[in-house]
């Protein structure tokens, strides 16, 4: 036995009371418009988007995209310079987006993306 992990357990408590204050469909709503932002960035950088006919709110909150003709490594690495959390999955870089992601994200990829050609 151990002792409990008390900030766990409350971190797990204000966890809970956001989901139920927002409601899933609310969070779920939040998350697909999120990553809807962040893909028609991408596009607008010339990315190719894995799965492209699936809707955003298909997507489960994760998508994943590429840019032709540049090395995916290298861009994974300039987005997490500019401050973007995404995995890399072989040649793909994963989008996820939390409800809590901020609108600017979508507008720091486009930019970023711009930036590094």
């Amino acid at each position: 036995m151990t002792n409990p992990d008390y900030p766990a357990v409350a971190a797990l408590g204000v966890a809970l009371d956001l989901v139920l204050g927002m409601g899933v469909e609310a969070i779920g709503h939040r998350v697909a418009e999120t990553l809807g932002d962040l893909l028609d960035a991408a596009r607008g950088a010339g990315a190719r988007v894995l799965h492209d006919e699936l809707p955003p709110a298909e997507r489960g909150g994760i998508a994943a995209f590429t840019i032709p003709g540049r090395d995916p490594a290298a861009v994974h690495a300039v987005l997490g310079a500019a401050g973007l959390t995404t995995t890399l999955r072989g040649d793909w870089i994963r989008l996820s987006p939390h409800a809590s992601t901020p609108r600017q994200a979508a507008q720091r990829l486009a930019s970023t993306l711009r930036n590094t050609r």
